[in-house]
């Protein structure tokens, strides 16, 4: 009687605790819970862990392609600087030889007339 005075007075019904061994039982299911919980967050952690070190793995040779191929670039690079020096060479050689072979071309057609004025009428017209 004194628990329901208690229990008109606040105006809550009283609980009732759990008793001892519903409360190791419990204790006992959530543990195993938590283990198993704490089995499957390793699991994915492991998996977590092989897939970034595979990601790593593939970015340092990703990596080292790219410095690679950015070192065959630059020797191409410099292959074609020497290619371009090269041919800007040759073009200027070719143009002076060009302007020779013309002053050569105007000597030798002065020559000619040259020649064909020094020689008598007589021998002008039958050359």
């Amino acid at each position: 009687m004194v628990a329901s005075a208690a229990a008109g007075a606040s105006g809550e019904p009283q609980k009732k605790l759990p008793s001892w061994p519903s409360m190791v039982r419990d204790f006992a299911t959530d543990e195993s819970h938590g283990e198993r919980g704490m089995s499957v967050l390793k699991l994915r952690l492991d998996g977590v862990r092989s897939a970034y070190d595979a990601a790593a793995a593939e970015l340092e040779t990703a990596k080292r392609a790219r410095e690679d191929a950015e070192q065959e670039l630059g020797g191409n690079q410099v292959q074609v600087a020497i290619a371009v020096v090269s041919i800007h060479g040759l073009e200027a050689t070719i143009s002076h030889l060009q302007e020779e072979i013309s002053q050569v071309r105007s000597d030798l057609d002065a020559l000619k007339v040259s020649k064909f004025w020094g020689m008598s009428s007589s021998a002008r017209w039958i050359s």
